[in-house]
């Protein structure tokens, strides 16, 4: 398991992606999760981050159902 996978809902960094809109900016966290005795299984976590510059944080909550305005740039709980 990746060190810290505990906040990254058992995953690791695969990428962020950035969804630029008319409203503004969101990021979305890409998480490989890997089932290594069935590679075939394993999966992608997908989830809004919020990302605090002043702070220099960057942090991210488990939704079931969310989705992305990509117009807007804008994320909202489905």
């Amino acid at each position: 398991m990746t060190p810290g996978a505990d906040d990254s809902y058992k995953s690791q960094t695969a990428s962020i992606v950035s969804v630029n809109g008319s409203k503004g900016t969101t990021y979305v966290y890409a998480g490989d999760r890997w089932n290594s005795s069935h590679l075939g299984d394993s999966r992608y976590v997908w989830l809004p981050l919020q990302l605090d510059g002043a702070a220099r944080t960057a942090s991210m909550d488990w939704y079931d159902q969310w989705r992305i305005d990509t117009a807007r740039g804008r994320w909202m709980l489905s």
